[in-house]
């Protein structure tokens, strides 16, 4: 295991002095955080919004979040196991949540949200368990 230290404004370290890439505060990796920042300022002129987000709630009780411009077809395909390599495993039950209207990059962001909602957030938003 790495040895680790906190500085002074409680950010952890490695033995060599660097900084941890994993944002202590949010749980989110420092790459998904700067996409995140990244994407918001972008403009979206003529730029074809006909992508979506869903939730989907799957066989073992879990939700999984992802992006698809044909969420039926998208649904369809992780139904059959041709899906993430998550729903192979976890088979997909229903469809909770859905949200329309996106470019890709306002997808991945949106999506990029959602995942970094806890549980219960997430289920508020798709209505289950209100």
């Amino acid at each position: 295991f790495m040895e680790l230290s906190i500085n002074s404004q409680g950010v952890p370290l490695r033995k060599s002095g660097r900084k941890l890439r994993f944002l202590p505060y949010c749980g989110m990796h420092a790459r998904s955080k700067r996409t995140l920042k990244g994407l918001k300022v972008k403009t979206t002129k003529n730029k074809k919004r006909d992508w979506s987000v869903y939730i989907l709630r799957c066989a073992s009780d879990t939700l999984y979040t992802g992006i698809a411009k044909d969420v039926a077809a998208r649904f369809k395909a992780h139904s059959s196991g041709k899906g993430a390599r998550y729903t192979r495993a976890h088979l997909p039950l229903t469809l909770v949540y859905q949200e329309d209207g996106f470019t890709r990059s306002q997808a991945l962001t949106r999506e990029a949200e959602i995942k970094s909602y806890p549980r219960k957030k997430k289920e508020a938003l798709a209505g289950l368990y209100v």
